[in-house]
């Protein structure tokens, strides 16, 4: 199965496998409550095969969260990223 936390983006959405009922989350590396949300939405996604989920970068803290979001999309962009839980 394709997994729902696998794909992101700053430009274009990162959109999982098809489902009825779609969640967008905007999301910053450095932001707690962010990182509390993966679970929540792990949780969702397994429950429920008809939700899809978007994941849309928002590096709102600042320099550093903007430096991460860069990385991660320059990974992305030449293969090479890999989420980390």
């Amino acid at each position: 199965t394709k997994s729902a936390f696998l794909k992101i983006s700053i430009g274009k959405p990162a959109i999982v496998p098809d489902g009825k009922k779609v969640f967008v989350e905007f999301f910053d590396y450095n932001c707690p409550h962010c990182r509390e949300m993966n679970d929540v939405m792990k949780k969702l996604v397994s429950e429920d095969k008809d939700v899809k989920v978007i994941y849309k970068l928002w590096p709102m803290f600042g320099k550093d969260s903007l430096y991460a979001a860069r990385a991660a999309m320059a990974a992305k962009n030449q293969g090479k990223f890999v989420r980390t839980e």
